[in-house]
């Protein structure tokens, strides 16, 4: 081959007497689709089924305070906290009506959507 000329070899294209190599698309075949990886789904549970909450404020005497019963996870959401895409596990906080407490993390690397699966936790992927 002469110095200048293009000769395909396999995904890649060399100048012949160039130190170029550029990388080409696969053509495609008609009828025949490309193959796509597998999505990959991840289950986060939450990491408690219940909770025991607490006072933990110093009280003057002669005042005194006594731990909750262990309360039952409530719900499960995804929230957007402080601009980043959030897992909350929410538990009943007991002394105030129909108030929760959370439980939080930051989807788990390499996930860009979940979805909460009710009372036990996220299906992200």
């Amino acid at each position: 081959m002469k110095s200048g000329r293009i000769a395909a070899i396999g995904m890649a294209v060399l100048m012949v007497g160039s130190a170029a190599w550029a990388q080409v698309p696969k053509p495609t075949i008609p009828g025949i689709r490309p193959t796509i990886p597998p999505v990959v789904e991840v289950f986060v549970e939450c990491p408690l089924r219940k909770v025991a909450t607490a006072i933990t404020t110093t009280i003057p005497a002669p005042w005194w305070t006594t731990g909750q019963t262990e309360l039952p996870l409530r719900n499960v959401s995804v929230e957007i906290i402080a601009g980043k895409n959030t897992l909350t596990c929410q538990y009943p906080a007991a002394w105030v009506g129909d108030s929760t407490l959370s439980v939080m993390r930051l989807f788990p690397k390499g996930t860009t959507v979940c979805r909460p699966v009710p009372l036990k936790g996220f299906s992200c992927r």
